[in-house]
């Protein structure tokens, strides 16, 4: 294994910083997020949040939970909040170029070549967090992101 796939697995294992681990989409859509909890099995009432969202799965033999894509967004909000920072790790395209259209996104969905380090620099609503680091590492047959997002 390389240097970075050891971190990324050292990442997902450690248990002090929240995981979201976002899929690749497929041509069934998107998949289901993956959680990762610093305490084993707690804090459902963080990931539920709102009475309207979807119940939060536990997969017990993983120990973690999984909760819809559209989450996304708000789980990284909740979790900065409650934790201080958040790992998100999620696919990167190196081909497809950072342009105008990240740097002002409004979300954490990021697949270009910045890997997640100009997502939403331009944009207002992102000035409550800071990417502490961000790298690549291939998992599979795909390359994934990992950033450490932290609140200010």
């Amino acid at each position: 294994m390389n240097k970075r796939y050891d971190q990324a697995k050292t990442a997902w294992n450690q248990r002090v910083i929240p995981v979201i681990l976002r899929r690749k989409r497929s041509n069934e859509g998107n998949p289901k997020l993956r959680i990762r909890l610093p305490e084993c099995g707690s804090h459902y009432h963080l990931l539920k949040a709102n009475p309207n969202n979807h119940n939060p799965v536990h997969i017990k033999n993983g120990d973690y939970w999984e909760l819809p894509y559209s989450r996304l967004n708000s789980l990284v909000r909740i979790l900065g909040d409650h934790y201080g920072k958040v790992i998100l790790m999620q696919p990167v395209k190196h081909k497809q170029v950072c342009a105008k259209s990240c740097m002002d996104a409004g979300g954490f969905e990021c697949e270009c070549s910045c890997l997640g380090a100009n997502h939403g620099s331009h944009n207002m609503d992102s000035s409550w967090y800071e990417v502490d680091d961000t790298y690549a590492v291939r998992y599979g047959e795909e390359e994934v992101s990992l950033k450490i997002i932290t609140k200010k």
